[in-house]
């Protein structure tokens, strides 16, 4: 009966441990690369349409709580939200000669199947005091949105 020694058996092993570190920073990074593209844009008077996406969302996030959040808390892969950040940049004296102009923005996503599929959109006016950082990329349940979806 052959025996391993301590260094060659369990987390010991040096393959063992590489595969496990290398899986690992796989599953870091597969994580990362779930983020918004872009994560950011501007739009302007003469600027077409803004287009972005995000996901895919494997876990759900069932805030905000009714009658205790103001709106969604996010917190990592346990809490899943997206943000972009939407700037909006006109020339002087357009809000002026246009004061009917606004600002369309709208959300799609495919089912997954389940038919159960329900997303929710937060719009933030910036920057805000309320929310830490004062762009409001993290929520914690407390900041109530300008705008929210039904």
């Amino acid at each position: 009966m052959k025996k391993n020694s301590p260094s060659q058996a369990g987390l010991f092993n040096p393959r063992a441990l590489l595969a496990f570190a290398l899986c690992s920073i796989g599953a870091g990074l597969g994580f990362l690369s779930f983020a918004s593209t872009p994560s950011s844009g501007t739009l302007t008077d003469v600027s077409g349409p803004i287009n972005y996406t995000a996901g895919p969302f494997f876990v759900s996030n069932p805030t905000p709580i009714l009658f205790v959040d103001q709106g969604p808390e996010c917190s990592g892969s346990a809490q899943p939200c997206d943000d972009y950040a939407l700037t909006v940049t006109l020339p002087a004296g357009y809000t002026a000669a246009h004061p009917s102009a606004s600002v369309k923005v709208t959300m799609s996503w495919t089912d997954t199947g389940s038919g159960s599929s329900d997303y929710d959109l937060y719009i933030y006016k910036n920057p805000r005091a309320d929310c830490s950082p004062q762009d409001c990329t993290t929520t914690d349940g407390s900041e109530a949105a300008d705008y929210q979806s039904a």
